[in-house]
């Protein structure tokens, strides 16, 4: 069963993004945050999932771009008292693996 996931995983067009984190399954390395791993996904709270989802806007409530998880990581003017406190200064260097 893991060989034919792990087979569907590579040829799959979805989550190359996702993909080029984890290229290898493994049902040991499951993230138990719930933000974590919709920021891993792009599903959930994120307005552009919820507009591909439910059909609700893609905007986010700052009204300068759409709600994706690099608007919300990198510019929304809405989070970045979040990012000053959260996010180290050599943000920009390091890799996602490296950030969860």
């Amino acid at each position: 069963m893991l060989q034919e996931w792990q087979a569907r995983w590579k040829s799959s067009p979805n989550s190359r993004f996702l993909y080029g984190i984890f290229p290898e399954v493994n049902t040991r390395r499951c993230h138990r945050v719930f933000l974590i791993n919709q920021i891993l996904t792009t599903h959930g709270c994120f307005p552009v999932h919820q507009y591909r989802m439910f059909g609700k806007s893609s905007d986010c409530e700052c009204g300068r771009d759409q709600g994706t998880v690099s608007h919300y990581v990198y510019g929304c003017q809405i989070y970045r008292e979040v990012r000053q406190k959260y996010i180290p200064k050599n943000f920009f260097e390091l890799g996602i693996l490296e950030l969860i």
